[in-house]
């Protein structure tokens, strides 16, 4: 029985991609452009003389998505800084930012002018600050890192026009144009209308892109983001709602393909469904292995051989080594330069909403796992950024050879004191589910400490199911 399904670009339509100009996107000079580890998302050093983070998510509060971010500062001291918001429009208005001591600061970005999809830059003088952000619209909420970093190039797995729609938004930082190009891979073929062809991104600008007024009924769509010129911050919001399941999801690109992935947990849940989109943007095969482990220990691996330029899915739910509502860690590796990998999650209809979200496993990269990871719901007790939002658990997984000890703790909650929320040994390639003294901490950003490296993901709600809502743990600095 074959372990998933594949969106496969045949050798005949990569003669065309030549003709097209997509085929010096995927990795014809693979080695160079795609061997070097992606830019870590992270949050910069404590001791950094600055720091700067970009949002790209939803819109103004009268739109689907109206975007809420969350600042946590990590240090001792008060972080100052300020917050650049630019719309579609054009316009944008820029404030002061405070983020006093290890507390959490939720903000609401000024509307510059006419309403319509939102970026925003945070400039801080001095590093330790989280940046996160969340949107809620009638499909549901979904909550994202910000990046750290601009890019000539962003990778998204997998999207849907048929069930739902897709957004690419565009934002640029910087203080130069980008021309940017976006391709989309789908059962159909490749496809590059041309309206989205050579946008002009200027700087401190933001364009979004409604996918489906091009890319029409495609049940899967993975999307290249390529800058001709200069770099950008790519990001995807997705709504879905089909046959009574209705989910919004962030989902920020990834810069290049890594060769592992991890996801510290995941679970199929009952007439639901988990996928692990696979996308190999390459002109080159990749053999990927999807290793997964239990609590009790691991099982038999899934291997593909996935083509170029194709999308491989695995439908963990379909799988019967793997047993429905057991949490379970995945690791995606790649033999050649690299994949990109995401995972879907769908509750069943009735389920709270929402009940589908999508989010991006955490690459990694030698020298760049981290030893501390920093984990920042959407905003505090006092004000949350999300009506109902509750930690459902946190999951630290081992992704090194070595055995470490991990330690689990709050962050910053504004009067409240430091707490330890538990501790774990952890072997190799296993993993600790910390549940009841999450849900006893409520909405607060959290640490994770490891002896060694780390990889760890929140599940939160309202959600139909764990991992609907999940967000991964960032690291406190590149290195």
């Amino acid at each position: 029985m074959r372990t998933g399904t594949r969106l496969v670009v045949v050798v005949a339509l990569v003669v065309v991609l030549a003709g097209v100009g997509i085929a010096d996107r995927l990795a014809t000079s693979a080695p160079q452009r795609f061997g070097a580890p992606a830019p870590a998302m992270s949050v910069p050093a404590a001791s950094d003389e600055s720091s700067a983070w970009y949002c790209w998510g939803g819109g103004t509060t009268s739109s689907l998505a109206p975007v809420t971010l969350e600042l946590v500062n990590t240090t001792a001291a008060a972080v100052h800084g300020t917050l650049t918001t630019v719309a579609t429009s054009g316009r944008s208005l820029t404030q002061a930012v405070t983020v006093p001591a290890l507390q959490t600061v939720t903000v609401v970005p000024a509307v510059p002018g006419a309403g319509g999809w939102l970026g925003a830059a945070l400039t801080f003088f001095g590093g330790g600050v989280l940046a996160t952000q969340s949107v809620g619209g009638p499909a549901g909420w979904s909550q994202v890192p910000c990046s750290r970093v601009t890019a000539p190039t962003w990778y998204f797995p997998s999207g849907s026009t048929a069930d739902g729609s897709v957004d690419v938004t565009l934002f640029n930082p910087t203080v130069t144009d980008a021309v940017v190009d976006l391709s989309f891979l789908t059962r159909s073929g490749v496809l590059q209308p041309q309206p989205y062809q050579g946008l002009v991104v200027g700087p401190r600008q933001v364009l979004d892109e409604h996918i489906g007024d091009y890319v029409q009924d495609q049940t899967q769509v993975a999307t290249i983001v390529h800058a001709r010129a200069g770099a950008v911050v790519a990001g995807e919001f997705q709504v879905r709602s089909d046959n009574g399941v209705q989910g919004a999801s962030l989902l920020t690109g990834a810069p290049s393909p890594a060769r592992r992935w991890v996801f510290p947990a995941s679970a199929n849940p009952q007439l639901g469904s988990t996928v692990f989109h696979v996308f190999n943007p390459t002109a080159v095969p990749e053999r990927v292995t999807v290793a997964v482990r239990l609590g009790s220990g691991p099982v038999a691996p899934f291997v593909e051989l996935v083509a170029p330029a194709s999308v491989w899915s695995l439908v963990a739910s379909q799988q019967t080594r793997i047993p429905t509502a057991e949490t379970f860690a995945a690791t995606v590796t790649a033999t050649g330069p690299g994949v990109v990998v995401d995972r879907v999650v769908t509750a069943p209809a009735g389920a709270a909403a929402p009940q589908w979200g999508t989010v991006m496993g955490v690459p990694q990269v030698a020298g760049t796992n981290p030893r501390i990871a920093y984990l920042a719901p959407p905003g505090t007790a006092t004000a949350p950024a999300v009506s109902g939002a509750q930690p459902i658990q946190l999951v630290v997984m081992n992704p090194s050879p070595r055995r470490i000890s991990v330690v689990v703790q709050t962050v910053a909650s504004r009067g409240a004191a430091l707490t330890v929320l538990g501790r774990a040994t952890l072997s190799p390639g296993a993993f600790s589910v910390f549940a009841r003294p999450l849900a006893a901490s409520g909405v607060r950003a959290l640490t994770v400490r490891g002896s060694g490296p780390t990889a760890s993901i929140e599940d939160l709600a309202p959600a139909g199911a764990p991992g609907v809502v999940s967000l991964v743990g960032v690291p406190p600095d590149s290195g």
